[in-house]
């Protein structure tokens, strides 16, 4: 018996016993004991008791047997009724909800505590405090600056200088505001990649017009002929191509999800789940809808939907998506 306790054995089954073990062959022991005949003496007539048990009410069903748990203090047992076989437990759990707490379904914080949360964002925030670290030490260090723009319809990105109107009338002052400050500094501009009093422009990857942004179909050709990727770099490479326009496609996560999983480490093996999600999310590309330039003037409204599979959000002016 001891050499069992010391090797953390049960003592029915001699299986190594863990929290919340039951043995695989159970066996109900009974105790019998035979008392001395005692005396059979004349009994008193019994006497009739006001307090009888009402069998009217229905019987109390213990909350562990509805929920299917099955704590050390309840027993199983096996009978018949009308031929049938019944599994009846005999169990002392509660057969009532907990009283009301004072706290219900919450943690206790310390006074000054703050609540820890995260907002989402595109990096992990891991990574997304290294970046403000590192372009605060490039701003200190003047690698990096301010931008300049005397006013918000001007849009830099590198050498490319976008200016943007509402009216003809007013992209001349714009232009000449933009002009000036290119002499100012002693910046040209070469006139062969020059456009100017455009209704539709092709800038970063995007064509944008009057009626919104949409994806530039020169660029799209390169998705669309993309071939079936043969090992993890070639993957890579389309899912990068792809999720440059990803806010163009709607439930993009859901339909790269085949592919995003065989980024995962040994995980590369073309499937035909992921030669499915390669032919839907080229065709998803050369049907990407036009984005609505945001109105501050009329409501936004923000449309959500999740699955199993993923996620997402739209935001929207009557029933179209925005840039």
């Amino acid at each position: 018996m001891l050499d069992i306790k010391q090797k953390n054995l049960c003592y029915n089954c001699d299986q190594t016993y863990t929290s919340g073990h039951r043995c695989k062959n159970r066996t109900l022991y009974m105790i019998m004991s035979e008392a001395e005949e005692a005396e059979i003496t004349e009994q008193p007539d019994p006497i009739e008791s006001t307090h009888l048990i009402d069998l009217s009410s229905p019987p109390k069903v213990s909350l562990n047997t509805i929920s299917g748990f099955l704590p050390s203090s309840t027993f199983i047992l096996q009978g018949h009724t009308q031929s049938q076989l019944l599994h009846i437990l005999i169990d002392t759990g509660p057969t009532a909800l907990p009283p009301p707490r004072s706290i219900t379904h919450s943690i206790q914080l310390k006074p000054t505590a703050i609540p820890k949360k995260f907002p989402p964002y595109r990096y992990p925030h891991v990574q997304k405090t290294e970046i403000e670290t590192i372009v605060k030490e490039l701003i200190f260090s003047g690698l990096i600056q301010h931008s300049q723009s005397p006013s918000p319809f001007i849009l830099v990105f590198f050498d490319d200088i976008l200016v943007y109107s509402k009216t003809l009338d007013q992209h001349y002052t714009h232009l000449s505001t933009v002009l000036g400050l290119l002499r100012q500094h002693k910046l040209y501009a070469k006139p062969s990649k020059c456009t100017f009093g455009s209704p539709h422009i092709e800038y970063l990857g995007h064509i944008i017009t009057v009626g919104g942004v949409s994806v530039d179909p020169s660029k799209i050709t390169a998705r669309v002929e993309w071939s079936t990727p043969k090992h993890l770099k070639s993957l890579r490479g389309f899912l990068g191509l792809t999720g440059y326009y990803r806010k163009f496609i709607k439930g993009y996560g859901t339909i790269s999800r085949p592919l995003t999983d065989l980024l995962k480490k040994d995980s590369f093996t073309w499937t035909e789940a992921a030669s499915s999600a390669f032919t839907a999310l080229k065709s998803a590309m050369t049907t990407a809808p036009v984005l609505r330039l945001p109105d501050f003037t009329l409501p936004f409204v923000i449309e959500t939907d999740a699955s199993s599979k993923g996620f997402g959000a739209n935001l929207m002016h009557e029933g179209r998506p925005l840039d």
